[in-house]
């Protein structure tokens, strides 16, 4: 797994918040960096702009992220488990270790925030009931999904 550890410049008088991603294999990042933060903006383009930095390659926009470093999306991210059960897989985020409940555009980011985690996870469909909203995917390890060549 391939970790990416740039350091942004940033003058002194900036602050500067830890951006991380974290794939669905292992909890280790696969990309990760400090981002200077001088006014206030927004999570969507935050992030749309470190990942274009980072080069790490996604699919999305400002408003929503599906893929990061070419992870599973669409039908490829549902993993069957019985005729009752499936697990459906995608990015969630947490903002100084809350998830938001708006779209990524919605969500301010401001000099006082200090950590943005992207993970890549999954929610439990089970006998017609959603359960298990944004649990880490390195939890269960899925073959489903870590077989992709994330890197």
């Amino acid at each position: 797994m391939k970790l990416l550890l740039p350091l942004l410049l940033f003058s002194s008088s900036a602050l500067a918040l830890d951006f991380t991603v974290i794939g669905p294999c292992s909890q280790k990042p696969i990309a990760q960096t400090q981002v200077p933060v001088t006014s206030a903006t927004n999570l969507g383009d935050l992030t749309v702009s470190t990942l274009n930095l980072l080069k790490v390659p996604f699919t999305g926009d400002r408003s929503g992220i599906s893929s990061i470093a070419n992870s599973p999306r669409g039908d490829d991210a549902l993993e069957v488990l019985s005729d009752t059960q499936m697990r459906a897989y995608g990015w969630c985020v947490e903002i100084d270790g809350n998830q938001p409940a708006e779209m990524p555009d919605e969500v301010p980011v401001t000099t006082a925030t200090q950590s943005v985690t992207w993970f890549y996870a999954y929610s439990l469909y089970d006998t017609g009931v959603w359960k298990d909203y944004c649990t880490p995917a390195w939890v269960k390890h899925s073959l489903a999904v870590c077989q992709a060549d994330l890197h």
